[in-house]
């Protein structure tokens, strides 16, 4: 997506069988030049980036939604609202 103040790239890693293969979809270049919003995230196990947002979608009834974040790295200590 263009026309921010940076570019953001958008993953879903739902089919990946092997975490690398994440990196041949050009997830490294996109995190070089801007930032990812990675559908589940946690198929790249180790891989995943050190300095990240975390936002877990939760349901608890069908209707209502809560966002959860979650900072890692460079993000901790930042102040995050919704």
């Amino acid at each position: 997506y263009e026309g921010g103040r940076f570019p953001v790239a958008h993953f879903d890693l739902y089919r990946l069988e092997r975490a690398d293969e994440a990196f041949e979809l050009g997830l490294d270049e996109a995190l070089e030049r801007g930032a990812a919003v990675i559908e589940w995230a946690e198929r790249l196990g180790r891989h995943l980036p050190r300095h990240r947002l975390d936002v877990i979608m939760q349901s608890d009834n069908g209707e209502t939604r809560h966002a959860r974040l979650s900072p890692h790295g460079a993000w901790e200590g930042r102040a995050l609202a919704l």
